[in-house]
């Protein structure tokens, strides 16, 4: 939250606040205490709104389907998939911790970055998670293509061979 105020100045003054229920009740009480100040919602919240709205998936599922759904011809299906298939890679290396560590030691022979989880409401997270697929590939197909990573359970066996082809596409 950023609060300026300079009553003598004449300098119109006031406050940006994050739109969340919580703030809005500071800017209620703020607005009471300095209503010669002006109050604004973050901006940066309502562009965000305003993109997943334009751009987001829609809010009905088809029947049998588990996820909201895209429009024919959506501009950014390949994209979506591929935060989509990067976050499950990262959950993968996240819930196997020799892997996690394997990776982590590759990493750091190249001083690259850890794989960044995209959490869809923050951008750049976003950005962040674009950076470092590139940066790790060699790292992540070194670990899945060892003779033995799919060596698993009958059960388990499927989902290595899946994480193993989604990150060698």
């Amino acid at each position: 939250m950023t609060t300026s105020h300079f009553p003598q100045s004449g300098v119109a003054t006031g406050t940006i606040i994050d739109n969340t229920n919580t703030n809005k009740k500071a800017w209620q009480l703020l607005k009471s205490r300095f209503p010669s100040c002006y109050f604004q919602g973050c901006c940066s919240h309502g562009l965000h709104l305003f993109v997943k709205d334009v751009f987001g998936a829609t809010k009905t599922k088809n029947r049998g389907d588990t996820k909201p759904t895209y429009p024919d011809n959506y501009p950014l299906d390949n994209l979506h998939n591929f935060i989509e298939d990067y976050n499950s890679v990262i959950k993968f290396f996240h819930n196997h911790h020799a892997l996690k560590t394997q990776l982590s030691e590759l990493q750091k022979t190249m001083n690259v970055r850890t794989p960044v989880k995209a959490a869809l409401t923050r951008w750049g997270t976003i950005k962040d998670m674009a950076k470092t697929p590139l940066q790790s590939e060699q790292h992540l197909h070194a670990t899945v293509m060892t003779h033995d990573f799919v060596q698993k359970t009958v059960t388990q066996k499927e989902q290595w061979k899946s994480m193993r082809d989604t990150i060698t596409d």
